[in-house]
């Protein structure tokens, strides 16, 4: 009796906490939830999950077809799986494309939470109540009319509330590589690194995003490397400085800026060629192709975006095409 009466609590629990993750342009569903393991574990089953996406231009709708949620004894440790084949479907509105992430090992996440998991309130976050979240060395297949499209490998997610007296602070690492088409991202290949951390996230107050450490490789042969911090409130603009090193900083620009960009490539090589406080020949590098870096400051403050002195969106920049031709070409 006692197991049908935790499987029950178990099954409205994981309801809650499902709804509780609805927002305006997202919505979880489901078919149905289901609990098994009698008599010595409790398995949960949350069978055709669907994660729908919505905006102006799109509808998404990525979905599998079961999760399955094992808690430990104390419920305070739960092991998060993906069995089957992950798909996405994209709805334009006058067609649909369905793209499918694939791996040949079960997808497994690792949380634990603030409290029993059945002892926490009906309106309290999921996400509020997680105390940490591991994702281990994934590895994604995405394949589009049956022709691999892009992989990603070795994905690792770390996720850790530091209590700090009543504030609650997040420290978030990433890591993980891309291999996949230049038509997709800009770029064929990547490999990031990420250490964030959120400051006070839950204190109502100013947030504080430092990143520790940012290092994105594309290619082979170009790098970003940021560290800084961002403060922000509902009740004025972001405030922050960042210092970053670009290694070929004319192929990095071709390749994680956008051709809408507010302010053009060539406007932006030309003002970090003229904001740099140093170029440094990278003998240390382990490939020969990453050599030549180049270093300044970007301030966010109520005046704009400023890269040095530069403010980008000021009225002195000339936004230009000119010198885009021939300049970081892939």
């Amino acid at each position: 009796m006692m197991w049908f009466s935790v499987a029950y609590l178990l099954k409205v629990q994981v309801a809650n906490k499902i709804e509780s993750l609805e927002f305006s342009n997202m919505k979880l569903a489901y078919e149905r939830i289901s609990v098994t393991g009698f008599p010595g574990i409790w398995r949960v089953k949350i069978k055709e999950p669907r994660l729908k996406l919505t905006s102006n231009n799109d509808h998404k709708e990525i979905s599998t077809k079961e999760i399955e949620c094992i808690f430990d004894l104390s419920f305070k440790k739960a092991k998060l799986a993906i069995y089957n084949k992950i798909m996405q479907e994209q709805d334009f509105g006058h067609e649909k494309i369905y793209y499918y992430f694939e791996s040949k090992e079960p997808v497994i996440a690792n949380l634990r939470f603030t409290k029993p998991f059945y002892q926490l309130s009906k309106d309290s976050s999921l996400l509020n109540a997680l105390k940490t979240f591991k994702l281990d060395n994934i590895n994604l297949n995405a394949t589009f009319h049956n022709e691999k499209i892009f992989n990603v490998s070795d994905f690792t997610v770390n996720l850790n509330r530091i209590y700090n007296n009543d504030a609650q602070d997040i420290s978030i690492k990433v890591q993980g590589g891309y291999a996949g088409q230049n038509y997709l991202l800009g770029f064929n290949s990547s490999h990031l690194k990420l250490d964030l951390l959120f400051i006070n996230a839950q204190s109502g107050a100013s947030n504080i995003y430092k990143v520790n450490n940012f290092e994105l490789g594309i290619d082979g042969d170009s790098k970003v490397n940021l560290i800084g911090s961002l403060e922000s409130s509902s009740n004025k603009s972001p405030e922050g400085r960042f210092f970053v090193v670009l290694s070929n900083y004319l192929k990095v620009i071709d390749k994680l800026v956008h051709p809408n960009f507010a302010v053009s490539k060539s406007t932006l090589k030309q003002i970090v060629a003229t904001e740099s406080n140093s170029k440094i020949f990278d003998t240390q590098s382990d490939n020969s192709n990453i050599n030549n870096q180049t270093a300044f400051e970007i301030n966010l403050s109520q005046e704009g975006i400023k890269i040095g002195s530069t403010n980008l969106f000021g009225s002195d920049i000339d936004n230009s095409e000119i010198g885009d031709e021939g300049e970081g070409e892939n």
